[in-house]
């Protein structure tokens, strides 16, 4: 089977196992996902819960010998004993490395919170034979239950499980409960393993915040420009980035606005406040400062009051609500572009924003 069908495969086979509980936590390392991992539609199962997928190919990992030790793959950091990270031409793999298991184990270092599937390829080394695999689960690090055990062929074999809660029951442990995973091999035998793929559930109702202190960005001018922050794009113009010791600021850099604004070059959906610091650049005199939002770039809707910075950050903040936003034809569902403009010659630095929103598929990238 090839590489990308086993995710549709999986997600085929997920659905005719789904049960209908309602969860409401979401996997400790969320924030670190890859560009391969997957999202499954929010409504689909579990009272509108949404699935994404933890995946390492082992390609981004070194380690040489069988010794234990720790590596860190797609950002996250898992437990090697008598195991290695395999590139011969006798190791099983996709791409060029997958992982080589002996006598010992391969466990996550991370815990995942409302687990629901692994997925995986699994098969022999090389000429050895082969044996049966466990898969385990622990809410300690210190007591591990078998959960399932999977027979290791000589074909590069797809292995799908599904996480059962009432099995979960059975071992004192839920769903719900942070989870570490480990593969266990015992023998002289050894088995490659690769293409991991851990699915766990979110509440796309939780609710989120966008921070923003500006450290990440490089913008030397005030000219119209695009700049990446954290990987979500904003647009300057009369703006840059500022390092100098006149700008005021809470690490090492700031926005500094001169008659013009930073704008989010993306749309938040469901935003509840928005907050952040405001201060007069060196010793400029105070200048005004408002809040605009828009559905499509074009019409901008002033919903702030005129706030004049003064010589020392200090925090303004804007509560959403409809009472807020219905003056304007807008309402607290609406996916909002957010822009900070300043009226003036005279400059201004913002700092610290902080954007708070309500639900995972609330922010929307272009």
């Amino acid at each position: 089977m090839k590489k990308n069908s086993f995710y549709i495969v999986s997600l085929i086979i997920f659905a005719l196992f789904c049960t209908a509980t309602s969860f409401n936590s979401y996997a400790t390392f969320d924030t670190l996902s890859e560009q391969k991992n997957i999202t499954l539609d929010s409504g689909k199962w579990d009272y509108g819960m949404s699935a994404k997928t933890y995946y390492t190919g082992f390609e981004d990992a070194v380690k040489t010998a069988y010794a234990a030790g720790n590596i860190t793959t797609s950002g996250m950091l898992w437990h090697f004993n008598d195991a290695l990270i395999g590139t011969l031409s006798t190791d099983q793999k996709y791409e060029n490395r997958s992982a080589r298991l002996r006598d010992g184990h391969i466990t996550t270092l991370f815990s995942i919170e409302n687990l629901r599937i692994l997925n995986f390829y699994a098969g022999r080394f090389g000429s050895d034979t082969g044996g049966e695999m466990g898969i385990y689960l622990s809410d300690n690090q210190s007591n591990w239950y078998l959960y399932q055990n999977v027979t290791i062929t000589t074909e590069f074999k797809y292995y799908h499980i599904y996480f059962e809660e009432t099995i979960l029951n059975s071992m004192s442990l839920s769903r719900a409960d942070k989870l570490y995973l480990r593969f266990e091999y015992n023998g002289s035998n050894r088995v490659n393993i690769d293409e991991v793929n851990i699915t766990y559930v979110v509440d796309p109702n939780m609710e989120l915040n966008l921070f923003e202190n500006f450290e990440t960005g490089v913008k030397g001018n005030t000219n119209y420009g695009i700049v990446n922050l954290n990987g979500l794009n904003w647009i300057f113009d009369g703006a840059l980035i500022g390092a100098h010791q006149n700008d005021k600021k809470y690490n090492s850099k700031a926005a500094r606005i001169s008659n013009g604004y930073i704008s989010t070059e993306f749309k938040i959906a469901k935003i509840y406040e928005l907050s952040f610091y405001l201060a007069s650049y060196g010793n400029d005199q105070s200048s005004t400062v408002y809040v605009e939002v828009s559905k499509n770039k074009t019409n901008w809707s002033k919903i702030s009051p005129d706030y004049s910075s003064t010589s020392a950050l200090t925090l303004r903040t804007i509560v959403f609500n409809n009472a807020l936003l219905a003056p304007h034809g807008l309402s607290t569902t609406d996916a909002l572009y957010i822009r900070i403009r300043s009226v003036g010659n005279r400059r201004v630095n913002v700092d610290n924003l902080d954007i708070k929103y309500v639900g995972i598929d609330s922010l929307i990238t272009e």
